[in-house]
This record gives C-alpha cells, structure tokens and sequence, in this order.
C-alpha cells in the first residue's frame, strides 16, 4: 500500500488493527491506538414491561426460560453458528438463545459451481456476505425451542431482548483475513446491563477487559464457554458485578474520552508539520 505512506497518521481502534497496519507496510511510528467510545444513553435505558411481554408472546419465552443474546451480521468469525452447535446443547434445556441480526437468503452453492474457494472468500470478504446465513437457518430449524433467529429488529426491541437476558454472547473464532477490529457491540451490552462473554481474539481484547468489564474466554474452546456460562447461569445475575463493568465501561469508553485523544493527536500532528517546515531537512 506505497500511497498509506504518505499519511501523516494513521488511527487504529485496537492493538490488533495496529499491528494489521503494520504489518501491511505502515510505519509504526505513525499509528496510534484510540478505542471507541460507547454511548452512554445506553444505560440510562429502563426495562419496559409492555414491550418485554410482546417479545415473550411472539418468540415463546416463558418466563422459566434463561436467555442469552448476540447480536451481529451472520459471518463466520462472528461464531454464532459454531456457539449453537458446540456450546448451547450443553447448557440445559431451559437455556435459549437469540440472536439479533439481518437475515438473507445468502448462500455460496451457485458460486462454488463455478470459482475457486479462494475467491470465494475474497468475494465474500470485499462485499461483506453473510457466510454464517446459512448454517445458523439451519440450526433455528434444527433447534426451534433452542436457538431463535429474529432477523432485523428495532433498536428499542434489541435494548428489551438485552435487559430479559443479561448475558451477551460474542463467540468470535479465529478467521484468516476477516478481523474483529474491536467489537463495539459488546461495550454497547455492557452498558445496557448485560454480563459480556466474549472470544479473546483480534480487537475485542481492547474492548473487554476479562474481571473489568466482562469475560474472556479462549475462541473455539468449548469446555471453557460451556463452564463459563453454567457458572454464571448457576449464581444468577449479580447487580453489584455489572454495576462495576458498566462504571469501567463508561469510565474508559465514553465518546468524550474518544474524542478528545483523537485531539490531542491531531494537535500534535500538527505541531510535528510545523516543526518540519520551521526547521526543514537541509541535509545533501
């Protein structure tokens, strides 16, 4: 990427992304780390009773169900697909999960006809598809009372699905060229009040810090996610705990927190050019 090499600076929103960046030719002298912030009109949102019941009645949740919920397009480093069928079958039968997402009618079928794998999933990264669509269909069909695809919602129903649950599943797995550069989603469930169990992969370990403001957990390992969440599910919530990760999160995530680094580093950008063209290179 020779044109990267004239910017003055270049802004990343997790170590992960960093090193990507660096690793693609860009000097490290000119990144900068600066997390995204998290809106905090997120944790001043209520429970709506009206609203909850609605979504029990058109998705079936009794009231002795215990719910977990992900949110996030249907891709495959998200993990959704693999957290349904290696994880929740082992969590009881009273444990459902919801997933909140766009849906399609994506499929890779016709593509693999006609091209090769590899650019198949350069097609599917550009563009953004829905690699986990299928998979994931599959599994609500497969696990109806389990697993409950809901498709698009509005934001107010998610922030309701949020506040039944209180436990935020981010499974990310481990994909060559397909990154998680942060993972704001789960910062946005910490402040809505949920407990956050996420992958330690990419940029999410930027974002959820394990004890501070959530759990991590080792992407793709079983026994560890299955564990983590029976314990979690065993104690039931703990208001004092997700107090603590909410304050954590507002404390280091807060737009004003984000904004005002990103300042100081294009003032001091700034001073660096003057201070080049005060005192201009004249060596021959």
């Amino acid at each position: 990427m020779p044109q990267f090499s004239k910017i003055d600076g270049f802004a990343c929103v997790s170590r992960a992304t960093q090193t990507a960046a660096i690793d693609r030719d860009i000097l490290a002298m000119k990144t900068v780390v600066i997390p995204n912030g998290v809106d905090h009109v997120l944790y001043s949102s209520k429970p709506d009773e009206h609203l909850q019941q609605k979504l029990r009645d058109r998705y079936g949740l009794g009231t002795e169900k215990k719910l977990l919920i992900g949110l996030g397009r249907a891709v495959s480093r998200k993990g959704y697909s693999w957290f349904v069928k290696k994880v929740l079958p082992f969590l009881g039968d009273d444990v459902v999960f919801i997933h909140c997402g766009p849906s399609s009618s994506y499929s890779s079928k016709t593509l693999h006809r006609f091209f090769p794998e590899r650019w198949i999933q350069m097609y599917e990264l550009m563009l953004g598809l829905p690699t986990d669509e299928t998979e994931l269909q599959e599994e609500a069909k497969r696990q109806p009372t389990r697993f409950i695809k809901t498709g698009y919602l509005p934001f107010a129903e998610v922030i309701q699905l949020m506040k039944m649950s209180g436990i935020f599943i981010m499974p990310n797995l481990k994909v060559e060229n397909d990154m998680e550069g942060f993972g704001l989603v789960a910062l946005e469930a910490c402040i809505a009040g949920c407990e956050v169990f996420a992958s330690a992969t990419d940029g999410i370990t930027d974002a959820i810090i394990d004890g501070e403001n959530g759990r991590l957990l080792p992407a793709g390992n079983e026994a560890a996610w299955v564990h983590a969440i029976k314990m979690r599910l065993a104690r039931g919530e703990d208001i004092e705990t997700i107090r603590r990760f909410q304050e954590y999160t507002m404390k280091n995530y807060s737009w004003a927190t984000m904004c005002s680094t990103y300042l100081n580093w294009f003032k001091g950008i700034i001073k660096q050019q003057e201070k080049t063209a005060t005192f201009p290179n004249t060596s021959v």
